[in-house]
């Protein structure tokens, strides 16, 4: 009972100097990962921390029993191993002890960055591996987990938190709108759109949403220039049809054929290329964009 009243006493607290600071504009109340997904990372943390701890004996008692003697590129496996052991440590008492750096804004909000050093060290001792020609089953499962504690961290919405972001578009300084892909564990590329009808095709393309603005999301220029960039995103409208978003009654449909946007004359032409569901509602500048050609009636 006493034990029960201590921690709410604590949550009372923590509560009460987050909302005073949060008034202050010194902190945000959203940034504290989840109580539930927080428990769910730690008990991969500690399948994950046995399974390096497996892939290390293994690794020692393999190279020891082979010849008697240990190479310098076997060594490389076996402090790789032991460099891994020691990110999942570490990152299981960075998550555990979260809580008790609630008035410095900073664990919370950089326990993501944490994971992705334990993911460098895991895929630097892959590839050490692999130069071996060594994959146990072990390595396979590590994988496997770390695969899992990403999907638990991408339902943390923070903007530091490459795994939420993953899918969504955010802005630079400038005009550029950016698609955040991830590539692999802890791995992610920007992806700039060539231009605004980009956005909007590849969004209709891709069946995401209608309205792409829906998938933007705030970062911060620090964060997304630490993110590596990827190769261009290009799409058109080329072959489809389309009609300016917006609630005017008397807009016109144009179907986009070579570079040139052609009026539909009649709802029985819109009918002939698809019906309406195949009509693409998009920005006055993407219509612009295309010199007029011949009406098809």
């Amino acid at each position: 009972m006493l034990r029960g009243f201590i921690k709410e006493a604590k949550m009372r607290k923590i509560i009460l100097i987050s909302i005073i600071m949060g008034v202050l504009g010194m902190v945000n109340l959203f940034s504290y990962i989840p109580s539930y997904i927080k428990e769910d990372i730690l008990k991969l943390n500690g399948e994950l921390h046995s399974k390096a701890i497996i892939i290390a004996q293994k690794s020692y008692e393999h190279f020891k029993g082979w010849d008697g003697r240990i190479s310098e590129r076997e060594q490389k496996v076996l402090f790789s191993s032991e460099s891994f052991i020691a990110s999942v440590n570490l990152f299981g008492k960075l998550v555990a002890e979260s809580e008790s750096f609630y008035m410095r804004d900073y664990l919370t909000t950089n326990l993501y960055n944490a994971f992705k050093y334990v993911a460098d060290y895991f895929y630097q001792l892959k590839e050490d591996m692999y130069s071996l020609r060594i994959s146990p089953y072990e390595l396979r499962e590590a994988e496997y987990i770390l695969n899992d504690m990403e999907r638990e961290f991408s339902s943390w919405g923070s903007s530091r938190n490459l795994a939420y972001l993953n899918g969504y578009y955010v802005k630079g300084s400038g005009d550029t709108v950016y698609l955040i892909r991830r590539v692999a564990v802890g791995k992610y590329e920007k992806r700039a759109f060539s231009d605004l009808e980009s956005i909007f095709a590849y969004t209709y393309f891709t069946r995401r949403k209608k309205d792409p603005w829906k998938l933007l999301r705030k970062i911060s220029l620090k964060t997304l220039a630490s993110i590596p960039e990827g190769e261009k995103i290009k799409y058109t409208f080329e072959g489809k049809m389309i009609i300016e978003k917006s609630k005017r009654a008397d807009r016109p449909v144009y179907l986009i054929q070579n570079g040139k946007k052609h009026p539909l004359t009649s709802p029985a032409v819109v009918e002939r290329y698809g019906g309406w569901k195949k009509v693409y509602e998009v920005p006055e500048g993407v219509i612009l964009k295309y010199p007029t050609g011949e009406e098809i009636k």
